[in-house]
């Protein structure tokens, strides 16, 4: 099983890693030139410099940066556009916090991402923890959005939260630059500085206006939670090795068994998506004999049946990546840290003084892999080798398992 399960794997991600993704778009250089191309689209979790692309599928790979790149964008699916700005890269952490309300400018040359393009212009730039949104008007060069922590006092006896105040300039900022009857002082009072409120805000702003706009956030995304539904076959074994008495040694036979769970599985927002975390209690069964041969007098050996019988339901905790992914499909590998809780399992013998072996509670690694077509059906298989499931100290414990299931997402 263990040969097999590595041949899959290195078929699977020889295959990922041949494939790159590249995706129609384009470019403008210094000269006001439009190129268009393959980009490399990594959804960029920082403002990049730079970016790779391709001029046609068998083209070399090239790099294009900031220094020669007005704009590069992926139709209206993303966009990044070159601005010198001034920028406040002011600190979050109140350790490093200063008393000084004001923004403390510095001039850079930045590829902003366009959020929202019309009458009213969206951009924002993130740099690791450091998130800052810049707007613009058909009449206003682009300008940051003023929001600031500070810390308002220096007697550090105060608690914190009254020793930290903000400056959200911002409001003031929109109020001023885009009147409109549709929007109230309220609105702008309740905005937060965040991606979702402020996009809200333009877009209801440039709809008011009754002139076109651009959102560029129409990047395919799944739902960040899913359920899915599973039921499969389990081919299981159970070895045990007595370390004081060989003879003592018990070698169960494999034994295929039927499984069923539920998985839920939650999106990472960041690498297209190829990341996500999943939870999945899964009901798994074993039942096997083997003989072991005892010594009852000095001259005389018996043989007596000794039963395995192992219930439990396993959960599972562990992460994904997918490694090529197509019209909502796509092949994925795992690995997970797997809880196991028995339920009145146990390792009897004809003769219990013996064998009588409670099975416990216990933990082990597991590693998958499987496909998930038009992101509602999944198979994959599991191999997962979990040992020291008996509080005996002189036994060595191995259970190992192979595991085909398959599944419906049902949310």
């Amino acid at each position: 099983m263990k040969k097999i399960f590595s041949l899959f794997l290195i078929i699977i991600t020889s295959n990922s890693f041949a494939q790159v993704s590249f995706e129609e778009g384009y470019f403008i250089k210094n000269s006001g030139e439009k190129v268009s191309c393959l980009i490399k689209n990594i959804l960029w979790h920082d403002n990049p410099n730079i970016f790779e692309y391709k001029l046609h599928d068998n083209d070399e790979l090239r790099i294009a940066s900031i220094e020669n790149t007005k704009e590069f964008g992926l139709g209206e699916k993303l966009k990044y556009v070159r601005f010198i700005v001034n920028i406040d890269r002011s600190t979050n952490d109140l350790q490093k916090m200063k008393y000084n309300r004001n923004p403390e400018f510095h001039e850079e040359t930045l590829f902003l991402q366009a959020l929202v393009e019309g009458k009213a212009s969206l951009y924002a730039y993130k740099d690791f923890n450091l998130k800052r949104y810049f707007f613009a008007t058909d009449s206003m060069r682009v300008s940051q959005l003023v929001y600031k922590r500070f810390i308002g006092t220096k007697d550090k006896r105060s608690i914190d939260k009254d020793r930290l105040k903000k400056n959200e300039r911002f409001k003031q900022q929109l109020w001023n630059a885009m009147p409109c009857e549709d929007v109230e002082i309220k609105d702008v009072n309740s905005l937060n500085y965040n991606k979702t409120e402020l996009v809200k805000f333009f877009k209801k702003y440039n709809e008011s206006t009754g002139v076109n706009y651009t959102y560029f956030g129409a990047q395919e995304t799944r739902h960040l939670l899913s359920w899915t539904v599973k039921a499969g076959i389990t081919n299981s074994g159970i070895n045990i090795h007595n370390e004081r008495n060989d003879s003592y040694n018990m070698n169960f036979d494999k034994s295929i068994t039927g499984s069923f769970g539920l998985e839920a599985e939650m999106i990472l927002p960041f690498n297209k998506n190829k990341w996500s975390f999943f939870v999945a209690p899964t009901y798994k069964s074993y039942n096997s004999e083997t003989d072991l041969t005892y010594v009852q007098t000095i001259t005389i050996t018996k043989v007596m049946k000794v039963k395995a019988d192992y219930k439990s339901v396993e959960i599972p905790i562990g992460f994904r990546y997918s490694l090529i992914s197509k019209d909502k499909s796509r092949f994925f590998i795992n690995t997970a840290f797997v809880y196991d809780f028995p339920m009145n399992s146990s390792i009897l013998g004809e003769r219990e003084d013996l064998v009588d072996f409670e099975i416990i509670k216990s933990r082990h690694i597991s590693f998958g892999l499987g496909y998930r077509y038009k992101d509602k059906y999944v198979i994959d298989l599991s191999y997962g080798l979990k040992k020291s499931f008996t509080s005996v100290a002189n036994l060595i414990t191995e259970f190992e398992s192979m595991s085909l299931s398959l599944g419906y997402k049902i949310f």
